[in-house]
């Protein structure tokens, strides 16, 4: 359950920054769904292969490649360069997260296989991380100036991976019950996943007004193309 979680967490993650680099070939829900059962398969060779790294990097690679080139109008080099970009700097950022919080309390790095409050956590922290670095990432490499978003609104992301790297802190310390510590990271998980649902609406939102205002353009420049010919029209009724 757990690990199939976290690779639903993954293809959220990924399809919100692959639809502000490129087109979508389908709707929405669609290229979700089938993220989704991609990241599902990694999550079964996950947990088959017993978390195995090697394994996990080639088909983690293999599927985000797939993801990309399926449902998003890319060519298979581009999508092959962005999943090794990606998935590099996911596993960096992993690496970074886990050894950070386990140096500072002074724990195994593999306490996570004993605790399951401070596996979520881990996880919480680490992909509340990646999402926002993979925000940046896209408003830098996003061809159109519609879809970038707006460096202010950055604040909000960065103020939740404080707060979930904070209660993976607490959590870690375990000056909380089991209970607690379980509410706590529950409670962190929906923040992420409202967090990026927001960013996914966002998204959609602007692509909606970047629409709208190209059609208001292109009723003005026809509006002035009109104006134009009627005055010709009227030189030559002069005529």
């Amino acid at each position: 359950l757990v690990s199939g979680a976290i690779y639903a967490l993954e293809a959220l993650i990924y399809y919100v920054f692959f639809s502000r680099v490129s087109n979508p070939r389908f709707c929405k829900w669609k290229c979700i769904l089938i993220g989704l059962c991609l990241f599902q398969v990694g999550s079964v060779f996950n947990i088959s292969f017993h978390n195995a790294v090697l394994v996990n990097t080639i088909v983690i690679i293999l599927i985000i490649t797939m993801f990309f080139k399926l449902c998003f109008e890319v060519s298979i080099k581009v999508a092959l360069l962005y999943s090794l970009m990606l998935d590099g700097l996911n596993f960096a950022i992993e690496l970074v997260v886990t050894y950070g919080l386990s140096s500072s309390l002074g724990i195994s790095t593999s306490e996570y296989q004993n605790n399951l409050p401070i596996l979520f956590m881990e996880t919480i922290s680490c992909k509340s991380t990646f999402f926002m670095v993979c925000l940046m990432l896209s408003n830098w490499v996003c061809k159109t100036t519609v879809r970038r978003i707006p460096l202010s609104l950055f604040a909000y992301p960065a103020c939740v991976t404080a707060c979930l790297l904070a209660s993976s802190y607490i959590i870690f310390s375990e000056i909380l019950t089991r209970n607690a510590q379980i509410l706590l990271a529950v409670t962190s998980g929906i923040l992420l996943l409202s967090l990026i649902f927001l960013f996914s609406t966002f998204q959609h939102e602007i692509e909606k007004d970047g629409m709208l205002a190209m059609a208001q353009e292109e009723n003005a420049r026809l509006k002035t193309e009109k104006e134009y010919y009627d005055i010709l029209e009227k030189q030559n009724q002069n005529l």
